[in-house]
């Protein structure tokens, strides 16, 4: 049982560190700079 609430209290520390509104925000934001970057390299009328 102790091992069980070691474990779970691990991942809750893991989860909360490392999945926060901020980083949602800076993994969208970078999706969308790859997708700019990639629909400019197509150039205008190109295909994607």
């Amino acid at each position: 049982a102790e091992l069980r609430a070691r474990l779970g209290a691990a991942g809750r520390e893991r989860v909360l560190a490392r999945f926060t509104w901020k980083q949602a925000a800076i993994g969208t934001a970078e999706l969308y700079r790859q997708a700019i970057a990639a629909r400019a390299a197509t150039g205008p009328g190109g295909r994607r």
